[in-house]
């Protein structure tokens, strides 16, 4: 189960004091907003997907990101102790559900364009997930060993979910359904998206002693590889 262990942890913890924790809830809250996109994304990819192999790969991912977001709406329910957590996610809803990759996202699914959706969640979306994840270790430092189970077992999954993804985009590329060219180009388009979404929230990642900047290079990052394993794979499949 992948929820319960860290549920279990998280009803033991101690609650800590430190002039950080309102930022590490903020941070949370659109963690959460962002798998519940996530979740609504996969759903609708293992409908499009033709290979019963992928349809089963993003029907349980689908399932997971649900659970990575009851995880981080009770993360943040204990942590927001005396704070006020109704308008947190009230902004972390609107942030994440107004952005411009959720926007592109909703295009995506509302023309039935898998390769378009792929791109988003797998190769940038679950790569902002990563990159927050990774970072966040440092930042947490206040919270003793509380977090780490769930930060851990998180990051895994999303690693996985962008591994998914890498093998559906080549199979989209093989299929004739996008270019590697228009791949790279909607790529692009995704992640300056999605370096809008962080900046808008810059003042959440400073807080937690990450620059939004360093933010955006890791994501970047993480887009490149994507596309690059993509490419590795699409080229094995036609030799």
């Amino acid at each position: 189960m992948d929820s319960a262990q860290p549920y279990r942890t998280a009803d033991r913890a101690t609650p800590t004091n430190d002039t950080g924790r309102a930022a590490r809830v903020r941070l949370f809250a659109l963690l959460a907003e962002g798998e519940r996109i996530a979740f609504h994304i996969a759903s609708r990819e293992a409908l499009l997907a033709t290979e019963p192999s992928l349809q089963q790969f993003f029907r349980r991912q689908a399932a997971q990101e649900a659970r990575h977001a009851a995880i981080f709406d009770r993360v943040v329910a204990y942590f927001g102790r005396e704070i006020d957590v109704a308008a947190i996610r009230a902004s972390a809803a609107f942030n994440v559900e107004s952005s411009a990759i959720a926007q592109m996202l909703a295009r995506a699914v509302a023309s039935g364009n898998l390769p378009l959706m792929v791109i988003g969640l797998q190769g940038v979306i679950e790569g902002v997930g990563v990159a927050i994840l990774e970072s966040m270790r440092p930042a947490l430092h206040a919270d003793g060993a509380l977090f780490e189970p769930i930060r851990r077992l998180v990051l895994a999954k999303e690693r996985a979910h962008q591994h998914i993804g890498e093998r559906a985009l080549a199979v989209a590329m093989s299929d004739g359904r996008i270019t590697y060219s228009a791949a790279a180009s909607a790529l692009s388009d995704s992640l300056a998206c999605a370096h809008s979404l962080l900046l808008a929230n810059e003042e959440i990642f400073e807080r937690v002693g990450r620059s939004t900047g360093a933010m955006c290079a890791d994501v970047t990052l993480h887009a490149e590889a994507f596309l690059l394993a993509t490419r590795r794979i699409q080229t094995g499949r036609s030799n």
